[in-house]
């Protein structure tokens, strides 16, 4: 027979497993979905292909968090609370966390602040500061290897109530190999081509072929190793297909066979001008790295 000191303790242990546990299974049921329905994402894709003048992300179709309800704007914060121009993205992983590039936020200091943007499905604007950034212990600011930090906000997003717009997206497996994938998503605000000086106004999104692993290190042979944490994707042999200046920290979203819903597979990090023939954008493979944000964030 429990004392009544020992029921209070196994009825607070067993509340905190069953909170944890349903976190979990929420985070599951949740994650990677978005509103608008695959065929008409892929029709709007398609009808893009054959635009031969169009440009990409590099320019990409016009979207919106509907179509990518985890995508985040980077800014900096300015006096009076007023937040600069976008300068990178990132994806909410879960409800207090956000995945960018390393790249976009090692200079980021008190003096300095990073904040996360957002919008609902009405355009309103939303900001969240950030209460601590973990940057990969790993990171070589040389070679771009481990190119990926987790941005803690302060306040977390109510995915249930009123930020319900807002979605984080799956992490993949550990075992996941993007070479399975022919094609996936990149979205972002970046530049629409190389010699724009601002970035794009409207999130924009476009597919991306997933490129051979040894023609891609070939290609920056000159430049930066392709390492195991690294891969490429655009069009290879015609270029304008990619992303550019302003979409790093962004996502590559893969979606998964079995269900109906996005996967975080790459962050945009680096590259060789934007959309050059031969050379394909450059990312960071989350699936090699999921139990550092898993381990930073506390997703299981």
């Amino acid at each position: 027979m429990l004392s009544e000191a020992s029921m209070q303790i196994f009825v607070l242990v067993l509340a905190v497993f069953l909170q944890d546990s349903c976190g979990a299974a929420n985070y599951e049921a949740t994650c990677g979905i978005f509103k608008r329905p695959t065929s008409t994402w892929r029709s709007r894709v398609s009808s893009l292909r054959e635009e031969s003048t169009s440009p990409y992300i590099l320019g990409g179709i016009t979207s919106s968090t509907d179509d990518f309800p985890w995508m985040v704007s980077l800014r900096r914060l300015r006096p009076g609370n007023k937040v600069s121009t976008h300068f990178c993205g990132g994806s909410i992983v879960s409800e207090n966390a956000v995945v960018t590039a390393a790249h976009c936020v090692e200079e980021a200091s008190d003096q300095n602040p990073i904040v996360v943007l957002f919008y609902d499905t009405q355009k309103k604007m939303f900001v969240r500061k950030i209460k601590r950034i973990v940057i990969h212990p790993r990171y070589n600011t040389q070679t771009n290897d481990y190119d990926i930090a987790i941005l803690e906000t302060e306040s977390k997003f109510d995915f249930g109530g009123a930020e319900s717009f807002l979605r984080p997206i799956c992490l993949p497996k550990e075992d996941d190999q993007i070479e399975l994938w022919r094609v996936c998503a990149v979205a972002g605000w970046g530049k629409l081509n190389q010699e724009d000086r601002y970035a794009s106004r409207s999130l924009l999104m476009s597919d991306v072929p997933i490129v051979d692993k040894r023609l891609c290190q070939r290609s920056y042979s000159f430049l930066n190793p392709i390492t195991n944490r690294m891969f490429c994707a655009g069009d290879y042999e015609h270029g304008q297909k990619g992303t550019c200046q302003g979409d790093s920290g962004g996502p590559v979203m893969c979606l998964r066979p079995d269900r109906q819903r996005y996967q975080l597979m790459g962050v945009t990090s680096w590259g060789f001008s934007c959309g050059k023939a031969k050379f394909p954008s450059v990312f960071t493979d989350v699936a090699k790295l999921t139990q550092f944000i898993k381990e930073t964030t506390g997703l299981e």
